[in-house]
C-alpha cells in the first residue's frame, strides 16, 4: 500500500474502534491489528494514539467549511433550496458517520472537539438564517424567528442522522427521501403562511 493508502486504512480502523469502544479503552494495537498494519507503523504516521484521534478531530473540522459550497445550488425556489440544503446535510453526515458518532462519544472529555463540532450546527443556521432573511427581504415568506426555525431544520435532520448512529431508534426504517420531503413541507407550510391572505389584500 502507498502511504497515504496505510494512513486511511489506519484512520478508518481507528474510527471504528474508537466509536465501538470509546478513545480511552481503544489502544493503539488494536487499531493497527484493525488496519493489517504493525503499530511501527501507526507510531511513524500518526506518532500516538493521541495524533490519530487529532486527525479525525481535523477532517471532521473540515465539514465547518460546508456553507462556502451551499450558495453555489441555491436557486431563490424555498422548496428546491431547502430540499437541497437537508439532502447535503444529511449526505454529508452519512459519509462522516464515524467522525460524527466519536465526537458524540468524545466531545464530553474533549474541549477542542466540542468546540469544533458545536460550530457546524452553529455555522448551518446561521447559513439558513441568511437565506430565509433574503428570502423574506423578497416577500416570499413573511418574517418569523429566522434564527430558532434553522435551529429546529437541522436539529430535526440532527435526529434522524443520531437514529444512523445508533443512539437512538426513532426515524430508523424510514427513506432518507421521505425524511428531507416530510421535513421541508412542514418548514414550507409554516414559513409560507399566511402569504396568500398577503397577496390578495395587496391586490385590493
Amino acid at each position: 500500500m502507498s502511504k497515504s493508502e496505510t494512513r486511511e486504512c489506519i484512520i478508518k480502523a481507528a474510527q471504528a474502534i474508537f466509536s465501538e469502544k470509546g478513545y480511552e479503552s481503544a489502544t493503539t494495537r488494536e487499531i493497527a491489528v484493525r488496519a493489517n498494519v504493525n503499530e511501527i507503523t501507526l507510531f511513524r504516521h500518526f506518532g500516538s494514539k493521541a495524533g490519530i484521534l487529532q486527525e479525525c478531530i481535523n477532517r471532521f473540522a473540515s465539514a465547518a467549511t460546508l456553507t462556502n459550497e451551499l450558495d453555489k445550488e441555491l436557486t431563490g425556489d424555498l422548496q428546491h433550496d431547502l430540499e437541497y440544503l437537508a439532502r447535503t446535510y444529511l449526505t454529508t453526515a452519512m459519509k462522516r458517520i464515524e467522525h460524527l458518532r466519536l465526537c458524540i462519544m468524545e466531545a464530553p472529555h474533549n474541549p477542542e472537539l466540542a468546540r469544533i463540532f458545536s460550530q457546524i450546527p452553529i455555522r448551518l443556521s446561521s447559513h439558513l438564517t441568511e437565506y430565509l432573511l433574503g428570502q423574506c427581504e423578497k416577500r416570499a415568506i413573511l418574517k418569523s424567528n429566522f434564527g430558532l426555525i434553522s435551529q429546529v431544520f437541522y436539529g430535526s435532520l440532527f435526529q434522524f442522522v443520531l437514529s444512523k448512529c445508533g443512539f437512538i431508534y426513532e426515524f430508523l426504517d424510514q427513506p432518507e427521501d421521505e425524511v428531507v420531503k416530510t421535513i421541508v413541507a412542514i418548514f414550507i407550510t409554516y414559513l409560507e403562511q399566511g402569504m396568500d391572505t398577503n397577496k390578495i389584500r395587496d391586490k385590493q
